[in-house]
């Protein structure tokens, strides 16, 4: 039988039994005759993702990233939940194939944390099920380094099982004397996000447990690396991202199967989403809406597949409602702690909390991703809330979302506020300080290379540094100095 993209794979012993014959063609004969497989197909979870071509690898950032990158839940802030329903094969007469899920991430500062349940069901007579717990830990936050490195781990339990009528029972099929099966196995990712590129790698169904009721049924491994890039900045736009995802698996005693996908995602004032993608198998479309709140956000999701091959069906519709909130604030122990310790030591956890935000939102702002350096900006006002410097940063970053329209008169006056800061020694600033007064990680680290060998003797020695423009040069010069 040829493959069937879009579904679950059954045991190919049922193939050549009666009594599955009759389930087939009292439920979807005509899809499983186009497209038989074996158990816990990968077919694609939630409807953002579906939108894209189900291309979600080097994305991963929201509560559907254990199913296919776990280490990409290290980038959630907030306690995120969501629930999918999947329509599968609209159009197709008696078939009542549907997905669900749901999903919960909370994250802390020692990782995040997830558990999520699957369902896919041929209502009345098929069932699967898999029960997941994720963990997810930035590196970047625990070696102090500038290039995020996520890692991801998925402990998950698969169960399918079967619901027979009372001829199927009266049959005694030995292959039926258990109706169920499950096994356990580990999923792992890696998430790396240089500047506005995201590369993803994940390794599914590592231990290939067997899942079979009489004979063998082995799940097969599923190995998935995406690559994506954001670009945006352009008035009413956010972002958007072209990505891309190639997935592999193998079934025991098949051929190996392969699939590259594409999509595309474009946010608009972080309210209203677009999405198109595809493969050689379906063709997707999906939208979103969101809505955020003091404290919280909502958000809506919708995708629409096609099928290239199944010319039978409608398509399948997925929709999706996802719930955010902000980790509740120990405050009361946060506070109770402030009073004990001596007051050499609260100083030093203020800097110490200071210089991590800082340097956490210069990061999240050179990668262009504005929400989130004004987040830790915002941990800066809670230790000094008189700083101005961070104010004015967080005040650029809103202009780039478009939360806040600048006047000629605005940008000036946070212009001033920039050049009016003692001017910077390029010969002593590190990488943040010399990021922070306009160049770009590259050049920075390009200058501290050039000064190892020779210090700047004149602040013109700088157009010789590798990759300096004359324009960057004009615009930053009057805020350096040399000592």
């Amino acid at each position: 039988m040829k493959n069937w993209e879009n579904g679950y794979i059954f045991n190919s012993n049922f193939m050549n039994k009666k009594i599955f014959y009759c389930l087939l063609i009292t439920s979807c004969y005509l899809l499983l005759a186009a497209y038989g497989y074996s158990a816990f197909q990968d077919t694609g979870w939630g409807a953002r993702p579906g939108g894209m071509g189900n291309t979600f690898t080097a994305i991963a950032n929201d509560a559907s990233a254990p199913l296919w990158n776990p280490a990409g839940i290290a980038q959630l802030k907030n306690i995120e939940t969501t629930f999918m329903y999947n329509k599968l094969f609209v159009g197709i007469e008696d078939a009542n194939i549907t997905q669900m899920f749901g999903a919960l991430i909370y994250p802390t500062k020692r990782g995040a944390f997830g558990f999520t349940i699957t369902d896919f069901s041929l209502w009345g007579y098929y069932k699967e099920n898999t029960f997941s717990g994720s963990y997810a830990y930035n590196l970047s936050d625990g070696l102090n380094i500038g290039l995020p490195i996520m890692i991801g781990l998925n402990l998950k339990y698969l169960t399918h099982s079967y619901n027979l009528d009372s001829r199927t029972k009266s049959m005694n099929d030995p292959v039926f004397a258990q109706t169920s099966s499950g096994g356990f196995t580990p999923d792992v990712g890696i998430l790396v996000k240089p500047y506005r590129l995201s590369i993803g790698v994940s390794v599914l169904n590592i231990l290939q447990p067997d899942v079979g009721l009489k004979t063998s049924d082995k799940v097969p491994m599923v190995i998935k690396s995406g690559i994506a890039y954001q670009l945006g900045g352009w008035g009413i736009i956010d972002s958007l991202t072209p990505t891309v995802d190639i997935s592999s698996r193998k079934p025991e005693g098949g051929t190996s199967d392969t699939k590259v996908s594409f999509g595309m995602e474009l946010w608009i004032r972080k309210t209203l989403a677009l999405r198109i993608g595809g493969n050689d198998r379906e063709v997707t479309a999906g939208c979103s809406y969101s809505k955020a709140f003091s404290e919280s956000d909502i958000q809506f999701d919708y995708a629409f597949l096609s099928p290239t091959e199944l010319t039978e069906a409608s398509g399948s519709h997925r929709i999706s409602i996802s719930f955010g909130m902000s980790v509740p604030e120990r405050k009361k122990l946060d506070s109770t702690r402030a009073a004990i310790i001596p007051v050499k030591e609260t100083e030093v956890t203020v800097e110490t909390i200071k210089e991590k935000y800082l340097k956490r939102g210069y990061q999240h702002f050179e990668r262009a991703e504005y929400s989130d350096a004004i987040s830790a900006w915002e941990e800066v006002l809670k230790v000094d809330p008189g700083n101005s410097e961070v104010k004015n940063k967080i005040k650029m970053a809103k202009m780039w979302l478009g939360q806040e329209t600048s006047s000629g008169a605005d940008s000036e006056q946070i212009a001033g506020a920039e050049f009016a800061r003692e001017q910077l020694n390029i010969n002593t600033a590190n990488e943040i300080e010399l990021i922070d007064v306009g160049f770009t990680r590259e050049e920075a680290r390009n200058i501290i290379a050039y000064r190892k060998k020779s210090k700047f003797k004149k602040i013109d020695d700088l157009s010789s540094v590798p990759g300096m423009t004359p324009e960057k040069f004009n615009k930053i010069k009057l805020k350096l100095k040399i000592r």
